[in-house]
């Protein structure tokens, strides 16, 4: 899934909107304006986010993190314009998985959409 290029605001957390859906095998995605995943099954799941920010002058100092179900699980800084965060552990049903960005500086961040692409994987590893 790819991000939609909306602007997100300096010094908030705010999902990321993934508004571009290439597969979701059990459409068990929610889009705008609040994105987040939710399981089929209970089980333990991977997710891996890329984000590239598009160029602006100097290096921004941005993080990632990923929420399940309201909770910081992974929390990631970055200085530049690429970043990449994962995160596996069990999600229930009911639950659901997000990823969230918040800019450190003043200004808003703008996804690049790519080449190469900013985009989220999630993959079921286990059934518990």
């Amino acid at each position: 899934m790819t991000p939609s290029l909306v602007p997100y605001p300096g010094g908030l957390w705010t999902p990321l909107d993934f508004a571009i859906k290439e597969w979701d095998t059990h459409q068990t995605m929610t889009q705008q304006p609040d994105w987040r995943w939710t399981p089929p099954v209970r089980g333990v799941y991977q997710l891996q986010a890329s984000v590239m920010l598009q160029n602006v002058a100097g290096a921004p100092r941005w993080e990632l993190q990923v929420v399940r179900s309201g909770q910081e699980r992974a929390r990631a800084v970055f200085t530049g314009l690429v970043g990449q965060i994962s995160w596996t552990g069990i999600v229930g049903l009911g639950e659901f998985l997000q990823v969230q960005i918040r800019p450190m500086d003043p200004g808003p961040a703008l996804i690049d959409g790519g080449p190469p692409r900013t985009c989220i994987t999630i993959a079921g590893v286990g059934v518990v």
